[in-house]
């Protein structure tokens, strides 16, 4: 039977300590071969709408008073039901350039607040 040897790094010193070792044993490198990460949402036409008819969509979801197991699915289908109504409108690519805006800049801030 051979033993293994199990690397004990946090039995020595106080919590401080401990924190400090397990930091400088276990980071890792970064990678410098992709593109950086993004940080933060990646806005769409969808995502948009959602945020910019909130109020409208809570409020036909409430008048169908969903059990909580199906909200979800009722909110996203009212979405759905939204985002469909603007394309027959012909007013989905304003929405669309909305999103392209956001992914740029950012949202407005009482968006960012929701």
């Amino acid at each position: 039977m051979s033993s293994v040897s199990i690397p004990v790094l946090l039995t020595v010193g106080t919590p401080q300590q401990k924190i400090v070792n397990f930091y400088t044993n276990n980071r890792t490198e970064p990678n410098e071969d992709g593109p950086p990460v993004q940080i933060g949402k990646r806005w769409n036409t969808r995502l948009v709408v959602d945020h910019l008819f909130h109020d409208e969509i809570e409020k036909e979801v409430n008048e169908l008073k969903p059990k909580p197991e199906d909200w979800i699915g009722v909110w996203q289908s009212t979405v759905t039901t939204i985002k469909n109504r603007l394309e027959a409108e012909g007013k989905l690519p304003e929405y669309q350039a909305i999103a392209d805006q956001w992914n740029k800049v950012g949202p407005p801030k009482e968006i960012q607040m929701r």
